[in-house]
Order: structure tokens, then C-alpha cells, then sequence
């Protein structure tokens, strides 16, 4: 009997543990993990490990850093930042910036809106009623005061004119005539008187034709620029009845509620500054009134500013307002930004000999982005005009820390 060939292939069984065997082999080659120490115990690493590894210091506390100083908080100014942390390098200077400190005059200010009005302004009518006739102006003219504007249809007040001429020059005649009579006792005293009071009607009549012709024409009642006109040459005019409007705008005026708090510090002919939103420069102008009584209502008193207009400032214009309460001349200023809190006090660093050296300050009137200082009793080092103080960088700073000047910053007072 022939016995059955044998395959020469493994079986598929065999051959795919050693597939596995072959793939899994090269992943675990590498070096063995040494033993647990028992007195360590599994997977745990001690001090002395970890401070033996290259170069890495323990991590140690970090001094913090305060973020900005808000008004609601005390601060003299969001603006500026609160103490921080030193250089983590002891040798490594922090880079600043410096700048010096000025002298200058600094004024506390009170800062509200308003809107212009002319410094006068009315309407101008008529005087008589008619056909308007003639229009002499328009808008936007400057005109003097009793510049002819307008004129009315005059035919019935110049024939009444012409009629009470007239009537003068015979009352004239009459009372010479009687008057001559009367030194030759030629005509009786009743008479005369008679001849004489005719005179003075006759007089008083051309008086009042003589102005009722000038009311068919209109004048302007004072200096100004036409700023409106209401009627067409034809249209009929009633007594009274506005033709134009007319405004002086030699100087304007811009009248301002402030609190009394802030009214008790104002004297009239104080200084003032105004913006027009529309022109976004500033203009001076001068307090002319202040109010003789307080608005029971909202606690405030009416203050009257004038200004010499510029080209561009209009009646009606909306203005933001700066009212000086407060001036404090040759005060020493420092931009906001080198104030850094340090708890209940404010320091400027200083630099001297490549370090940053603090000194305390107290805090005056805010002038714009400047602050007014005043060096705290017994700093040991003396802060006056030209000092260079640290403007950016200082956030990092503490007494002592090694700086390094990059350029002069912003000075105060610009």
C-alpha cells in the first residue's frame, strides 16, 4: 500500500505565531527597567531625583503683578499698572524706557457739553402791512444796523407823506401871518393861540405820516448775518410778521448748567476752553455770567461762556466744554505712566547708576495723560525738573533691580 504524500509547507497555525513572534520582538528590545527599591517603593521618585536632574532649579513663589489701578479702586488713573515682579535674572538688566520730568503750571478741570447761541438774535418784521415788494437780502448776508433789508409797497403812506408836507408849509404861512398881526394888535390872542397850536398839529401829523412811510421799510435792528428768511418777494405782510431772522455772531455764547459744587469755584472772566465736535479744535472763550441762584431741581447754576467764533463754529453747534477749577503754578509733572502703585502709596523709579531706584510720591492734580507729584518727607533722593524717571518697563521694577535705558519716553507737560 503507497502511504500518502507529506507536505513540506508548516502548518498555518505554526506560521502565524511566528508572524507575531517576529513583529513583537524588535518592539521590545531596549534596556530593561531597573529593580524597585524597596526603600523608595514602586514609582516613586525622591527629592535628590529630582533635583539631580540637568540643571533644573526647584520651582520657588512668584511675586505677583497687579493689573491696573481704576479710579473706582483709589488709583489716580486706569493707566497705570501695579508693582511687579523682579528680574528673574540677577545680573540681567530689564530694559526701560526713561523720561524726564518738567515744571509747568497744571489746572484741575471740569469737563461738560453744550451748544452755541449767537450772541444776539431775533426776528425781523414788518412794521406795516402790504405786498412785500423788494428783498434786498438773503441768507448767509451780513448786513449793519439799519441796513435797508426789504421794502413794502409805500403808495398810500407816501401820498400821506406828501399831504401832511403840505399841511405843514399852510400851518407855517398862517401862524408867520398871525404873528405879525399879533405885534400890530391886529388879530386878538385867542386867535393866534389858535394859529399856533395849528402849527404844532400840522408838525405832529407830518411827524406821523413821515413814520409811517418809514415803516414800509425794513432795517435790521442790529449788526449781524442773516440766518433765515421766511417770505418771497410779492407775498402779502401782516404788522408783525417776521420776513427774516437775524443773528450777531461777533462773539458766541454757550450757556452751561454746573454743579454748585463746581460753580462756587468759577469767578466771571475765568478762563474757558471749547471743542466743536465738528472742527475738533479747541477755542478759547471767557466765563461772562454766572447764575445768581440754584436750580432747586437738579443742584446746578447756570454758567454763560463767550467766544470769538472761528471759521468753521456756528450757532446751534454742539461743544464739549473744559472749565478750569483748580490751578497749581510751577508744579512738578510726570506722565502717568511712571506712577506704580505699591499697596496705600505711589512710587516713580529713578534711574541711578544702572539701577532702578524707588521713590515715594503723593499725587496732585491730573492734567491730561500728566500727573502732578510731590516727593514724600524724607526720600533719599531728590526729584526736580529734568530728573529721568522710568515710563515703560516699570511694571517689572523693585528697588535696586538693574535696568537698561533704551530711549527717552514721553516727556511731562507734553
Amino acid at each position: 500500500m503507497t502511504r500518502p504524500a507529506r507536505s513540506s509547507s508548516p502548518p498555518p497555525l505554526l506560521a502565524a505565531a511566528a508572524l507575531v513572534l517576529l513583529l513583537f520582538l524588535p518592539a521590545c528590545k531596549g534596556k530593561a527597567p531597573a529593580p524597585d527599591d524597596p526603600a523608595k517603593g514602586p514609582g516613586k521618585a525622591t527629592a535628590a531625583d529630582t533635583a539631580g536632574k540637568a540643571g533644573s532649579p526647584a520651582p520657588g513663589p512668584r511675586k505677583a503683578v497687579r493689573g491696573p489701578a481704576g479710579r473706582a479702586a483709589g488709583g489716580p488713573g486706569a493707566r497705570r499698572r501695579g508693582p511687579g515682579r523682579p528680574g528673574t535674572g540677577a545680573d540681567e538688566p530689564v530694559p526701560v524706557r526713561v523720561a524726564p520730568l518738567v515744571r509747568r503750571d497744571v489746572r484741575k478741570v471740569y469737563v461738560t457739553s453744550g451748544t452755541l447761541r449767537a450772541l444776539q438774535q431775533a426776528p425781523v418784521v414788518a412794521r406795516a402791512s402790504g405786498i412785500l415788494r423788494k428783498l434786498l437780502v438773503e441768507e448767509g448776508d451780513r448786513v449793519e444796523q439799519d441796513q435797508l433789508m426789504a421794502l413794502l409797497e409805500d403808495d398810500q403812506a407816501r401820498a400821506e407823506l406828501d399831504k401832511a408836507e403840505v399841511d405843514l408849509e399852510v400851518a407855517r404861512k398862517e401862524f408867520e401871518r398871525a404873528e405879525r398881526l399879533r405885534r400890530e394888535n391886529l388879530v386878538s390872542a385867542e386867535e393866534f393861540e389858535q394859529k399856533k397850536n395849528a402849527l404844532a398839529q400840522a408838525r405832529t401829523a407830518r411827524e406821523l405820516a413821515r413814520l409811517r412811510f418809514e415803516w414800509t421799510r425794513v432795517r435790521a435792528p442790529f449788526p449781524g448775518v442773516v440766518t433765515a428768511r421766511h417770505l418771497d418777494a410779492g407775498a402779502t405782510v401782516s404788522q408783525g410778521q417776521a420776513i427774516f431772522e437775524l443773528a450777531n455772531v461777533s462773539r458766541l455764547l454757550a450757556e452751561i448748567p454746573v454743579p454748585e459744587t463746581i460753580a462756587v469755584k468759577l469767578r466771571p472772566g475765568g478762563e474757558a476752553i471749547l471743542e466743536p465736535t465738528a472742527l475738533g479744535r479747541e477755542v478759547p472763550a471767557r466765563i461772562e455770567r454766572i447764575g445768581a441762584a440754584v436750580d432747586p431741581e437738579t443742584g446746578t447754576v447756570k454758567i454763560t461762556l463767550s467766544a470769538k467764533p472761528v471759521p468753521g463754529m456756528k450757532p446751534g453747534s454742539f461743544v464739549e466744554v473744559s472749565l478750569p477749577t483748580e490751578l497749581h503754578g510751577d508744579a512738578l509733572v510726570a506722565p502717568g505712566d511712571a506712577l506704580v502703585a505699591d499697596g496705600e502709596r505711589w512710587l516713580v523709579y529713578v534711574v541711578v547708576d544702572g539701577k532702578a531706584r524707588a521713590v515715594p510720591v503723593s499725587t496732585g492734580i491730573e492734567d491730561g495723560d500728566d500727573v502732578e507729584i510731590v516727593p514724600a518727607e524724607g526720600a533719599e533722593i531728590t526729584l526736580d525738573a529734568g530728573t529721568p524717571v522710568v515710563v515703560a518697563g516699570a511694571a517689572a521694577l523693585a528697588d535696586g533691580t538693574p535696568v537698561r535705558p533704551l530711549g527717552p519716553g514721553r516727556p511731562g507737560g507734553h
